[in-house]
């Protein structure tokens, strides 16, 4: 083989060589995309787990169960997770139906969680223990189908069995205001 035909061949394999990393620094840049077959009525989101959190109390705080959320995380052993730590969670496949009470006078003007003042008058504010602030949800009254979209922009609620507290507003629109409490579908939007 002379030396063009050798030269030729080195430089096919070095541009094929530059091509391949190219393509692999591509892939590796390329926003995240969800990699696990989901349903369209699947709503597959990442949580930040913060201190203290253990997978059994995230599973039953977004009404999944811990099966799940391991498989989802191809985690090895369900304590060996940290602060910091981003989990994917289909929340509230399992368990559709909870809890819902609301917070007004007590609150209003108080600092949320992201940081802005509650005002008890916003019909679009709740509160969630686990899911990412902004995340929307839809709240459908078992009982009597009255529905509301809200968004999660405060922590709570922090009594047992609960899985949101919504505002004044809120709870005028899904008639919760007298009894207190009500047993809603949760559907999280995104």
């Amino acid at each position: 083989m002379n030396w063009k035909k050798k030269t030729l061949l080195t430089i096919v394999i070095v541009i094929l060589f530059v091509a391949g990393i190219a393509k692999i620094i591509s892939i590796l840049s390329a926003p995240y995309k969800e990699s696990v077959a989901v349903s369209p009525l699947k709503q597959i989101m990442q949580i930040k787990v913060r201190s203290g959190w253990s997978l059994s109390r995230i599973a039953e705080g977004l009404g999944t169960n811990l099966k799940d959320l391991v498989e989802l995380n191809k985690i090895k052993h369900p304590d060996l997770i940290y602060a910091g730590q981003i989990l994917k969670v289909d929340p509230y496949n399992r368990i559709n139906e909870v809890k819902v009470s609301w917070y007004g006078s007590m609150f209003h003007g108080k600092k949320m969680s992201n940081g802005k003042p509650f005002n008890m008058y916003d019909p679009m504010t709740a509160a969630h223990k686990l899911l990412p602030l902004n995340t929307k949800v839809k709240l459908t009254r078992v009982d009597n189908q009255k529905s509301i979209i809200i968004t999660i922009r405060d922590r709570g609620p922090y009594i047992k069995g609960r899985h949101f507290d919504i505002s004044y507003a809120a709870a005028k629109k899904l008639d919760v205001v007298n009894i207190g409490l009500a047993k809603c579908k949760v559907e999280v939007l995104d």
